[in-house]
């Protein structure tokens, strides 16, 4: 009997999920070209998917697949400038900052566990990656006790 009910909820489910249909809900976008590239955006899709017919394609949906992200600013109206390269890197990144006083850097992976936590001593500061394997890290930079901006970095 058991088999039975478990059976008839995942026929019900699958029934369910197939039927639901996605709608675009796009509350702002636009777009533009040039002679070497096309760039669309929009804000709120959900879902992408094609359909062409003879020479006329549209594409609708998630057209920024590979776009990623490589810094956070909580503090856009600051002084302070900062830049972090190269990235990626095989063995250090150097962290470049117009002021360094109280400035301190965490090291994190991808999974948010720190690797490693220091102050910032001088206007160009060596952050080493010989020890750490090949992957996506983090690196926080803290203003006093605010975070001032997270960078997303990549070891080879």
């Amino acid at each position: 009997m058991n088999k039975l009910t478990l059976f008839i909820f995942g026929i019900t489910t699958f029934c369910c999920i197939s039927a639901q249909q996605l709608e675009l809900m796009s509350a702002a976008g636009a777009s533009g070209e040039s002679s070497n590239a096309l760039l669309s955006w929009s804000v709120g899709e959900c879902v992408s998917e094609t359909f062409s017919q003879s020479s006329v394609k549209l594409t609708q949906g998630l057209l920024q697949a590979n776009l990623g992200v490589v810094a956070f600013s909580n503090q856009l109206t600051s002084d302070l400038k900062i830049s972090l390269y190269p990235n990626p890197s095989i063995t250090h990144v150097i962290l470049e900052a117009s002021e360094f006083s109280g400035l301190t850097y965490e090291l994190y992976s991808v999974s948010g566990s720190i690797l490693d936590r220091k102050e910032v001593v001088s206007d160009k500061t060596q952050i080493s990656f010989e020890r750490l394997p090949a992957a996506t890290y983090y690196i926080k930079v803290i203003d006093g006790v605010s975070s001032y901006m997270t960078y997303k970095i990549v070891k080879q």
